[in-house]
């Protein structure tokens, strides 16, 4: 009860007033308590709560400047999150329109204003695009090299030296990567063919230029990715 051990403090200042310094430092942990309380509010958007805890600091120090601060920030935040929205909003209505690289710019401010993941995969996915309108191919074979760090290639390159080991190279058709054009909008196939005179090791996933996500499309390459 803050408000009741402040009142306590002044009447023993008033029966003490040596004890001023001391009980003004208790004083000021108080409101250090409820600005405290504010900050962990606003961090969860809970803001008229924030608000109420930061002006009850004023009943036990008026004007206390770090309330005032806190309540600025409130304002401000409120404000940042307003403005990122109708910024996202924007963006959306130019996403609708093919203006990728006009809704990204719009959503790199709303990250600014207000870091929500949302906003940060929403921009993920134009700047996706972007990239995919430039040079799709190029890209579904960066992202098919850059899956998981590389794991496909490299499972791929492992298989094809275990191969060799049982096969001659003239033996083995090898197909190296190829990047062809998938049913819907922005998916590409990735393709690996190994063949040889007693086995068959047919490689395939598509892959989802919009959001960088790789799919097998048989048991074999599904496999490969475990």
């Amino acid at each position: 009860d803050y408000l009741e051990a402040d009142r306590l403090f002044r009447i023993v200042l008033q029966y003490n007033p040596g004890k001023k310094a001391e009980i003004d430092a208790r004083l000021e942990g108080i409101t250090s308590l409820y600005i405290e309380k504010g900050n962990s509010l606003l961090a969860e958007r809970e803001f008229d709560a924030a608000l109420i805890h930061y002006n009850k600091t004023f009943d036990i120090i008026p004007n206390y400047a770090p309330a005032l601060a806190a309540i600025e920030r409130v304002r401000q935040t409120r404000e940042n999150i307003a403005r990122a929205m109708q910024l996202a909003t924007e963006a959306e209505r130019l996403e609708a329109t093919q203006k990728h690289a006009d809704a990204l710019a719009l959503l790199n401010q709303a990250i600014a204003l207000d870091p929500l993941p949302q906003y940060r995969t929403r921009a993920g996915v134009m700047q996706n695009l972007i990239e995919a309108e430039r040079n799709p191919t190029a890209f579904a074979q960066r992202i098919i090299n850059e899956y998981r760090g590389g794991v496909l290639l490299r499972r791929v390159a492992a298989k094809r030296a275990e191969v060799l080991q049982v096969h001659k190279q003239n033996e083995v058709r090898d197909s190296g990567w190829k990047i062809l054009l998938s049913t819907g909008q922005y998916k590409y196939e990735a393709r690996y063919d190994l063949l040889t005179p007693t086995d068959t090791f047919l490689y395939v996933w598509q892959i989802n230029l919009r959001d960088r996500s790789v799919i097998p499309l048989n048991r074999l390459s599904e496999e490969l990715m475990k």
